[in-house]
């Protein structure tokens, strides 16, 4: 058993002889001349230049290509200006997937992001030749073709694309680029979602003020699956919150975020309040780390502090823990991570306040759109439950292909629970395809997914699968909207369960979209017991029928109203099966509405 003393110190040696132990930097230096194809990450700078944070030499020279805001627009010539570059919009410049909405220069706006393909003319004339305005990341890329160079091997230098000059600084990592690792390692420390960097606010030149208001407001109806026992549940949570993120140098940030809200509940139900009712005032530090790099461009970061840990699907992880994070990102694109997680300031409420955590990951990030990983996370539990599970598993989120996103989860269960030892496994595997070259981008989703059940449970060996407890299981398909992707209203764990999961959507608008997903449910081995929100006492399986039922949602989203206004509302009907039967036959309905305001 792991002493969480012993734990502490081997993990600091650990992290220490990494530390120290990496002088070179990877890879040689890499030459550039005019004619090359280049890939540059940075931002705009204030004082009118371009400031390159990472280049990369891609295989082919090509046209210019620009993400990022639009500074101001000229109605009487019907142009816009990106990084000081102004271009020409025309009648037949491409607006793709903007759904029934018109298109064309009237759409555009200061500050709205947009990622421009442009054709330059001899005389050195832009011309946006597509303006795509949907899922912007918020980093600022530009491609293109070096047309003038300025290299004398002593920072800074030039180089420019067209005319469009980018600064090359002591900070410009010229060794292959690494910053799209670091924005799919730590994200944006300006946001929480890991996306917007607008709106927010700027003091000086090291810090930045963003915030969002939240509301989720629920309406449950027949969770108890009667229509014997009277069930009418509503519950809305209002939520602040404030984010500070300091960047203090190329090597060190800090982000701090700060939640405050409260829960009031409205219903009728046998265990639930029946009267109205609400929680505390809670004001929590959600997030306080700091992110430190190894100097030199080296392929080292280290995170310290309470911060998000989470997986692209939410699998095994989407919680807020105390952490130490040591990633080595200098084998790119082999990302070696190590991370422990000490139970030692649980928020309040959470479960998780005995267990101690260590994950070894290896990940494959080859861009900003593919991840692969083999990990392994070992528990140790005070908790007189004796919780320790070890987890071996493989995983991979990504788009293969533009018009396919994929994933695999794929996991061995081991160690013990209760005095018994563990011998699961689970798995989910799925793709979502869509049309991106339609208006409307219609999509279509099929995935599979199964939890091992026990065998008996008078023995000593346990064959049902249990998630890490750490785990959302929130996502989307084709749509803007997250949601349960195992169902909305039963959002089981993946536990003594096979999901079949067929879904369908569509965007009308470039900021709107539709999903509907349907799931049928049965359990692996039969067992009068479910691992769900929505199967709790007195409503349980009856233990003679592996038909737990199906469930329909429906959800629509809809992002980025004056960059600052996001909804998703979701229906979700589900409809019991046998194993549920003679007594509940009602179906379970939810209502489900999330606002969010960014500010």
């Amino acid at each position: 058993m792991l002493n969480r003393n012993r734990t502490i110190l081997w993990f600091s040696v650990f992290a220490l002889t990494l530390w120290l132990g990496k002088s070179l930097r990877a890879g040689p230096y890499t030459k550039l001349k005019e004619g090359d194809g280049v890939e540059v990450s940075g931002s705009w700078s204030a004082k009118g230049i371009f400031v390159a944070k990472s280049v990369e030499k891609l295989k082919e020279a090509r046209r210019p290509k620009l993400r990022g805001a639009i500074e101001r627009l000229d109605s009487k010539d019907s142009s816009i200006v990106m990084f000081g570059m102004k271009m020409a919009v025309s009648s037949k410049t491409l607006f793709p997937a903007r759904g029934t909405g018109a298109g064309g220069f009237g759409t555009l706006k200061p500050g709205m992001r947009v990622e421009a393909t442009c054709n330059v003319s001899a005389a050195g004339v832009w011309e946006a030749d597509k303006l795509d305005l949907n899922e912007i990341k918020p980093s600022d890329k530009i491609k293109g073709a070096i047309t003038r160079l300025s290299f004398d091997n002593r920072p800074p230098d030039t180089l420019e694309i067209s005319g469009l000059k980018i600064l090359v600084t002591e900070e410009t990592d010229l060794y292959g680029s690494i910053r799209y690792l670091e924005e799919e390692l730590f994200g944006n420390l300006s946001a929480d979602e890991g996306g917007t960097n607008f709106p927010h606010l700027k003091l000086g030149e090291h810090l930045l003020f963003s915030g969002d208001y939240r509301q989720t407001t629920r309406f449950e109806n027949s969770y108890t699956l009667s229509d014997i026992q009277e069930d009418r549940y509503r519950e809305t949570e209002p939520a602040l919150r404030l984010e500070a993120a300091g960047h203090w140098a190329p090597e060190a940030q800090g982000f701090l975020q700060l939640r405050i809200r409260k829960k009031y509940t409205f219903g009728t139900f046998d265990y639930r309040p029946t009267t109205v009712e609400s929680t505390d005032l809670e004001f929590q530090a959600i997030q306080a780390y700091l992110l430190l790099r190894a100097p030199q461009s080296r392929g080292l970061a280290l995170t310290v502090g309470k911060q998000r840990v989470r997986d692209p699907r939410e699998w095994l992880f989407d919680e807020y823990l105390d952490g130490v994070r040591l990633y080595v990102y200098e084998t790119r694109p082999v990302v070696l991570e190590a991370s422990f997680f000490p139970s030692l300031f649980p928020l309040k409420g959470k479960k998780f306040k005995t267990w101690d955590d260590l994950l070894f990951r290896v990940r494959f990030i080859p861009d900003d759109k593919n991840e692969a990983n083999i990990y392994m996370l070992k528990r140790r539990d005070s908790d007189l439950r004796n919780r320790e599970p070890v987890y071996w598993g493989i995983s991979y989120y990504g788009r293969p292909k533009r018009f396919v996103t994929g994933w695999l989860q794929a996991s061995l269960l081991r160690g013990t629970d209760k005095q018994r030892d563990q011998e699961a496994h689970a798995f989910d595997i799925g793709a979502t395809f869509a049309a991106i070259n339609l208006p409307i981008r219609p999509s279509f989703t099929l995935g599979y997914a199964l939890g091992s059940g026990d065998k008996s449970s008078g023995d000593t060996v346990s064959q049902e699968f249990r998630q890490t407890g750490y785990e959302d299981n929130s996502g989307r398909f084709g749509g803007f909207a997250n949601f349960q992707y195992y169902g909305e209203a039963l959002n089981p764990e993946l536990a003594n369960i096979q999901i079949l999961t067929v879904g369908a959507g569509f965007r009308p608008h470039r900021l709107v979209s539709a999903d509907a997903v349907f799931h049928t449910y049965r359990q692996h081995r039969l067992d009068n017991d479910v691992q769900s929100d929505l199967i709790t006492p007195p409503v349980l399986p009856n233990g003679l029928s592996k038909d737990l039922g199906w469930e329909l949602n429906a959800i629509v989203g809809v992002q980025k109203i004056w960059q600052r206004f996001n909804f998703a509302y979701s229906f979700s009907w589900f409809n019991p099966g046998e194993a549920f039967m003679p007594l509940r036959t009602e179906n379970a309905v939810l209502n489900r509405l999330n606002v969010r305001v960014e500010f």
